[in-house]
């Protein structure tokens, strides 16, 4: 049996790219005969990526297996659903709701609105097996839907564990937050589901109880072609006087990436919508506690005994940082139970999960 895992782009900064490359890479392992085809990849990975007439060799074989990798609308993806002859599972990672995107970029509005439409057509392919959800958040999803519950299955994503074990502190960066202030992180796409006037008015809260003595570092790409969005935010951080606290990053390197989980403060999660928050178990990784607002998946994914808030009411929030920022027995009770949490996300133990269907 070969398996073909596919999904429409293959890229670095991508958990959806990163759970597809650790798949097979533990696969292979495994000694199970493993390929990766992509519709396009980054420069430097596309060597990983077999053809397309490599494709539609192998998918004909009905003695083979499709890991069909679902998180955005994939024109091709019908192509290859249509032609396949071999066993397909369908692993979901969940579509942004269209909504979010309405008053801010219509061409990723239209793209999740054809993307959840294709979530719906497949629920209904006769051809799909099994489907594979990142949550349980995921699996009712699609359970609404219409998909047997028989059919589901939870399974976490892959994440780059591995790499973070092996990587440096940066000590120029190291140098730059070691200023004497409060440092806070988020990570995520800068992009409308992911909370970020929630995370502004917070700060803005922390710093009119507090002081001004502490830095949120906003961590992630501006993926959106139009910018509305992020200049809304702009002006929200003018008007609170808080550009000295709020910093966002692009491009942050594997380096500076695993200093800022080892060295700040706290993680702020306060997104509207997760399917699963790949950073939450990469801060219980690198035992830094969390404060997070309980929307989608979250809850299910940072686990019992740490602090999430039902609303975003934000003198909740800027007192609970606060108080893990001050207080070490609040921290080191929130990063053991974190640390426990985080056994289940381990790799090996991802693997057995999806070696158990075969």
């Amino acid at each position: 049996m070969k398996i073909i895992i596919a999904l429409p782009f293959l890229s670095y900064h991508d958990a959806i790219g990163n759970d597809v490359r650790q798949q097979a890479k533990l696969l292979k392992k495994a000694e199970f005969d493993t390929v990766i085809y992509a519709s396009g990849a980054e420069q430097d990975l596309t060597q990983e990526l077999i053809s397309p007439d490599e494709l539609k060799e192998f998918i004909k074989d009905q003695d083979n297996l499709l890991l069909y990798h679902h998180g955005v609308y994939w024109e091709e993806g019908n192509v290859i659903l249509r032609e396949a002859n071999c066993t397909v599972w369908l692993k979901y990672h969940n579509i942004t709701p269209s909504h979010f995107f309405k008053d801010y970029d219509l061409s990723n509005y239209y793209a999740t609105q054809a993307g959840e439409l294709q979530t719906r057509k497949f629920v209904w392919n006769p051809k799909i097996e099994k489907y594979i959800g990142d949550s349980a958040f995921n699996c009712d999803c699609l359970k609404q839907l219409g998909v047997n519950p028989h059919k589901l299955a939870i399974i976490p994503p892959l994440m780059m564990i591995e790499e973070y074990s092996k990587a440096n502190i940066d000590s120029d960066l190291l140098s730059n937050i070691q200023n004497g202030k409060k440092h806070f992180l988020t990570v995520g796409r800068v992009v409308p589901n992911k909370g970020h006037s929630h995370l502004i008015q917070t700060i803005r809260n922390y710093v009119n109880f507090f002081g001004p003595e502490v830095q949120l570092h906003i961590i992630g790409s501006l993926s959106m072609q139009d910018k509305r969005y992020y200049y809304e935010l702009e002006r929200l951080i003018n008007r609170f006087h808080l550009g000295e606290q709020i910093i966002f990053h692009q491009n942050v390197n594997f380096d500076q990436m695993h200093t800022y989980y080892s060295v700040c403060d706290a993680f702020l999660m306060m997104s509207e919508h997760e399917g699963f928050c790949v950073p939450i178990a990469e801060s219980q990784f690198h035992e830094l506690p969390i404060i997070a607002l309980n929307r989608g998946a979250v809850e299910e994914t940072l686990g019992p005994d740490q602090i999430i808030f039902d609303e975003p009411e934000y003198y909740d929030f800027a007192v609970a940082l606060h108080r893990v920022a001050e207080d070490q027995s609040v921290k080191e009770h929130l990063t053991t139970s974190g640390s426990k949490n985080f056994h289940r996300y381990r790799s090996e133990n991802i693997l057995q999960q999806l070696l158990s269907l075969f």
